[in-house]
């Protein structure tokens, strides 16, 4: 992903988990690679389905950057990829197979809420933040 792309990402908008994501990449996106969208938004299900996923499974991210789709692992790592700061030095695990980062980001997902809880609402941006997200 080159400077001047910018990438949907279409999250669970009411995981605490994926609203601490979408904090995290909003801080450490400098150069406002990325743009926000609750899979549960009319654009959310729209882009996932377009990219054959269901949209009434929220266990997995979806980046979509220059016409293509990223899930999953693969996903966090392309999203990684367009931070700024130490967080790149996670692109180190991206060498384990395919299968097994899918695994673990699995795991993860399904135990989300039970873990992080689940809000009752989607995110709603402040004013300063509103150009980054689809709703």
């Amino acid at each position: 992903m080159d400077k001047t792309t910018q990438g949907i990402i279409i999250i669970d908008g009411v995981c605490n988990l994926c609203n601490g994501a979408v904090k995290l990449i909003l801080k450490y996106d400098k150069e406002e690679r990325f743009i926000f969208t609750p899979m549960q938004s009319d654009t959310g299900t729209r882009l996932l389905k377009e990219f054959g996923l269901d949209p009434l499974d929220t266990d997995t991210i979806l980046l979509v950057s220059d016409g293509r789709a990223y899930v999953k692992s693969e996903a966090v790592f392309e999203i990684i990829k367009g931070l700024k700061g130490g967080w790149r030095l996670l692109s180190i695990f991206h060498f384990l197979p395919l299968s097994l980062r899918d695994g673990i980001y699995s795991v993860v997902a399904r135990h989300r809420y039970g873990v992080f809880g689940k809000r009752d609402n989607c995110l709603v941006p402040t004013d300063a933040l509103k150009n980054r997200f689809i709703t």
